[in-house]
């Protein structure tokens, strides 16, 4: 698992980036001239709620974004990123 973060005090913290190590999450590096423009706002967040309808429950909901995420060919990853 990889995980790009802003880079904010709390994701930063010491006790924060040693527990991610620990548990393998590779951690990205935000780039530091354009903080407020990751992939995952202008690109993933849209595509997903393109795609998701009205829920009941917590967990229909986390299945069908769990189900879009899963269906985005690799492709469209590597252009984003």
């Amino acid at each position: 698992m990889k995980l790009l973060h802003d880079g904010a005090r709390p994701h930063v913290t010491k006790r924060v980036t040693a527990y991610l190590n620990k548990v393998g999450v590779t951690i990205i590096d935000h780039s530091p001239y354009s903080p407020d423009l990751t992939p995952s706002d202008f690109w993933l967040f849209d595509t997903i709620k393109r795609q998701v309808s009205d829920h009941t429950t917590v967990e229909s909901l986390n299945c069908q974004i769990t189900s879009v995420v899963e269906n985005i060919p690799k492709e469209e990853y590597l252009e984003a990123f």
